[in-house]
């Protein structure tokens, strides 16, 4: 992954759905079919690898017992 960025998707059909990423360089926004499909397919891998929410918490309170 290149960085954090975010899907906005809206309600009203006049509103474009698009990605913004927030770089060194400034912000940008992101509207073509190709960028939508490509930033959806990152977040759909992010959703499949990543713990759910009890096994994150219990990750959370294992590393901050290690901390202590």
């Amino acid at each position: 992954m290149t960085g954090n960025f975010v899907h906005m998707d809206f309600p009203d059909p006049a509103d474009p759905e698009l990605v913004y990423v927030d770089t060194p360089a400034g912000d940008v926004f992101l509207e073509s079919e190709a960028e939508m499909r490509r930033y959806k397919s990152m977040f759909e891998h992010l959703q499949a690898v990543a713990l759910g929410p009890n096994d994150s918490a219990g990750l959370l309170a294992r590393v901050a017992e290690a901390r202590d």
